[in-house]
């Protein structure tokens, strides 16, 4: 099945989009592919093979290679159908993901000052790194050096908390060196060793001199009525001595202009941070408006295509004998739906799990049923798996559902004398 028309009318519909690549495969097992006679994983990619008189729709995950989708249909106009949703949900997937960039985007050319070419450019040297970028991200949406775990990406020991607070550099030149880091680790070592210019008291020392002359004039101005000469007592003053209290008064006033401008620094700077702040709030509270909508899109596009697909066999199988042949074709359908449940399940990050072993867990299991045994060792020991639980994440959404059994003493058989 020739697959680049889909991809071609996607990547003119949706550019810059990622879409998997295509790979032409002759079977396939639980986890990997048989290209070219071989054996073998494929990075994030799918193909269409023939396999006892069905189409089999395969793709590979982005981490490891595996397979992560297998869809078999009775007739090509099924496939090319769940294809077209297939491609149009990874396309806007892949299109929501780069929102998160446009953010980024904004935030540095709004704290920055960057033009938006420089802006792009920078964030997407960024977001080459997943990790880094994720921690970006997070940091422009709350100003934590942290991910949304609370986690620090680290890079040869070097997180972008430390870098800031230890070297000269902003929370972007900060992640920027991260990058660097893992581009050209031999460099960007050297260059840490060899000292970039750091946060010492030198930057203080202006401010130092401006506490002393404030604290002079302090003492002058506090200086008791009472205790000053009277006029005509007082000595007069040398050239000398008028050019040193002129240089004093110079030096004094220069001091004020300069607290005077750190102040209107200050008060400019928070005002500038209040709007960044309330920008960045109302981006995110768009953000997260359109983000439950589009999820909500993309479970409700799975429905319809598994409704689609459903309603294309119940067709195509009510003009059929109901021949024991069919009957095992349309069992494989009916199963194939609850697979395809389970997909639209995965995709909002919920998958389904059993507690391994025969002992009961009861956080992630529950019990609905005892079975009777006269085993005191089965006491307790799970019976029979009646359901999957389900998880996203760490959270059970809903536990497993068992029966166990449950030990009954056997009775006791009356005596020939009683």
């Amino acid at each position: 099945m020739n697959l680049e028309s889909y991809f071609n009318k996607l990547k003119s519909d949706f550019p810059d989009i990622n879409l998997p690549g295509i790979f032409e495969a002759e079977d396939y097992n639980e986890s990997q592919l048989k290209i070219n006679g071989i054996w073998t994983n494929y990075l994030y990619g799918c193909g269409v093979i023939r396999k006892n008189d069905r189409y089999v729709y395969l793709e590979t995950d982005q981490e490891r290679g595996y397979i992560s989708v297998v869809k078999e249909f009775e007739n090509k106009e099924s496939l090319e159908q769940y294809i077209c949703n297939r491609f149009t949900i990874i396309a806007n997937a892949s299109r929501d993901s780069n929102s998160k960039e446009e953010m980024a985007v904004r935030f540095v050319q709004q704290k920055y000052k960057y033009s938006e070419k420089q802006s792009r450019r920078m964030v997407a040297q960024i977001a080459k790194h997943k990790e880094i970028f994720e921690e970006f991200f997070n940091y422009a949406r709350v100003g934590r050096f942290c991910k949304k775990d609370k986690s620090q990406t680290q890079v040869h020991g070097y997180t972008a908390e430390f870098l800031s607070k230890e070297y000269n550099l902003s929370p972007l030149g900060a992640y920027n060196y991260l990058v660097y880091l893992i581009e050209d680790p031999e460099r960007a070592l050297a260059d840490l060793k060899a000292g970039l210019p750091t946060k010492d008291s030198s930057r203080f020392e202006k401010f130092i001199d401006q506490e002393e002359v404030q604290g002079k004039m302090d003492e002058k101005i506090t200086t008791p009525v009472e205790e000053i000469a009277e006029p005509q007592k007082t000595p007069a003053e040398t050239p000398a001595e008028q050019t040193a209290l002129l240089e004093k008064l110079d030096a004094v006033q220069q001091a004020l202009a300069a607290l005077q401008q750190t102040f209107n620094d200050k008060i400019a700077e928070d005002t500038h941070k209040n709007s960044l702040f309330d920008n960045m709030h109302r981006e995110l509270v768009r953000y997260q408006n359109g983000a439950l909508d589009k999820i909500v899109d993309t479970i409700a596009l799975d429905i319809i295509q598994l409704v689609d697909t459903t309603k294309g066999h119940v067709r195509v199988y009510d003009k059929k004998e109901p021949t024991e042949e069919n009957y095992k074709k349309l069992l494989r359908i009916v199963k194939g739906i609850a697979e395809d449940l389970e997909d639209i399940l995965y995709r909002q990050n919920i998958e389904s799990y059993r507690v391994p072993g025969h002992e009961v867990d009861t956080r992630r299991q529950k019990i609905i049923q005892t079975v009777p045994t006269d085993d005191k060792s089965k006491d307790n020991l799970i019976a029979v798996r009646a359901a999957d639980g389900y998880e996203k994440g760490d959270k059970v959404l809903r536990p497993e559902r068992i029966k166990i059994f449950k030990y009954e003493a056997p009775a006791t058989k009356p005596t020939e004398n009683n």
